[in-house]
């Protein structure tokens, strides 16, 4: 399931969660999600915040977010997820390093663009 919100608000926050919370709720295995805001660049503290919820689903297996906001509030367990691409992600520090690590099955990593609070992007991918 891929969804572009063009013209994206901050205003329409709650309509995009119920949106994305219905999704998940029928247990879809593949998501993309791309927030555009118009046709300019938006700063990233504007993007979109990804609601908590995402983190704990079981049925993900894909996942592709372009330009949002992941804060540190989130504990992720996305035990399913096999590929993760992020493009234009903007991160708090710590939520790198959580999303990566809560993904026991990953086998493709795409970062593109993506940045962290701190100005620093920390990815540490360990082997069992």
């Amino acid at each position: 399931m891929g969804i572009t919100f063009n013209n994206y608000q901050r205003g329409d926050a709650r309509h995009f969660d119920s949106w994305i919370h219905f999704a998940l709720t029928r247990n879809v295995e593949e998501l993309h999600l791309d927030f555009l805001e118009g046709r300019r660049e938006c700063p990233p503290l504007h993007y979109y915040r990804l609601p908590d919820f995402i983190s704990s689903s079981t049925s993900l297996m894909v996942l592709a977010l372009i330009r949002c906001f992941i804060g540190s509030s989130i504990n992720f367990k996305l035990i399913s997820l096999k590929i993760l691409t992020l493009e234009r992600v903007y991160f708090s520090n710590e939520s790198t390093s959580d999303l990566i690590s809560s993904c026991r099955n990953l086998e493709r990593l795409s970062l593109t663009e993506c940045e962290s609070l701190d100005g620093h992007l920390d990815v540490f991918i360990m082997n069992a």
